[in-house]
């Protein structure tokens, strides 16, 4: 057999079809209906078999919660705990109208296009969450939005907690661009709350929130609830009660430190319930001149205020 020449090699590439260059580029630049399609481990709740609307009408819960289930896996070593894929949700509005589960597992990745772009909409109950993450590990939920109206308030956008029988303590849960918002009169109770579930005061803790904003709240945008959770780390976040909202940050037991900004509460921005809690405070540029920054306000005249030992 002879090699191929120059010549010939030529001679195949010419007698091949031609394709203009501007249907090839349509073709690479058209993406997939629904946005990215669903593979093996991850899931996109608008495609089959899941079929979310995302057009703020019909109720989307059951799709989402369906997808959440359906990248969730038991490996075959019978000494690890279930774990997760991916859930990307394309832009759009999607109707909730219950609490939707993240249950007892390690690693999900649940992101959406931006919190200008994905946007959960509460049309549940009262006193719910929308989003309750219970016994959940190294999870992250990024780039989307929760909003709630007076007419439909919502009491908590994502809670976190533990519970009896999980095989994972929640910890080192990673929150990030994310946005709750209740919209005027308020129409929400709390944004985040680290909370003690049915397993009692155990570990929830190691949690970390970049670029997490929460807006139009009645009681606190962020809460750390016991004495079990511990290093809890906000990084550029934000709230603001507009003069409605009780406090940014709550504490009953715990430790937290906070570089960001925020304001517009009745109680105080930083409400520390424990009588010796461990935090660190770095207010950032703009809120360091904010005299009713913090609590003590003697926080406002420094750069940074810690009461933790050691």
């Amino acid at each position: 057999m002879t090699a191929p020449t120059r010549r010939s090699i030529l001679g195949t590439l010419a007698a091949l079809p031609l394709v203009p260059a501007s249907s090839a580029m349509a073709q690479l630049a058209a993406p997939p209906a629904g946005g990215i399609a669903s593979m093996p481990g991850h899931a996109n709740p608008r495609q089959a078999p899941f079929y979310a609307a995302g057009d703020g009408e019909a109720d989307d819960t059951n799709a989402i919660q369906a997808a959440i289930n359906a990248v969730r896996f038991k490996p075959r070593n019978k000494r690890s705990g279930p774990r997760s894929g991916g859930v990307f949700i394309p832009s759009g509005i999607y109707r909730i109208t219950k609490t939707i589960l993240i249950g007892d597992t390690l690693g999900l990745w649940f992101a959406g296009a931006s919190t200008g772009g994905t946007l959960f909409l509460w049309d549940g109950p009262p006193g719910q969450p929308m989003f309750l993450l219970r016994d959940v590990r190294d999870a992250v939920l990024t780039d989307f939005q929760i909003k709630s109206t007076p007419r439909k308030p919502l009491h908590t956008g994502i809670r976190t907690e533990n519970a009896r029988g999980g095989y994972y303590a929640p910890s080192q849960n990673l929150f990030q661009n994310l946005l709750i918002n209740g919209t005027d009169a308020p129409g929400l109770r709390y944004g985040f709350r680290v909370a003690q579930g049915t397993s009692g005061d155990a570990n929830n803790d190691f949690h970390e929130f970049i670029r997490c904003k929460v807006k139009n709240y009645a009681k606190a945008a962020f809460t750390v609830e016991h004495s079990q959770s511990h290093t809890n780390r906000f990084y550029s976040c934000s709230f603001n009660g507009y003069r409605r909202g009780e406090a940014g940050v709550r504490t009953r037991h715990g430790s937290f430190s906070w570089f960001g900004g925020g304001g517009g509460n009745t109680v105080a921005d930083f409400d520390l319930g424990a009588a010796d809690p461990c935090f660190a405070l770095v207010p950032d540029a703009k809120h360091r001149a904010n005299r009713n920054f913090g609590f003590p306000q003697r926080m406002a005249q420094r750069r940074n205020y810690s009461t933790c030992r050691g």
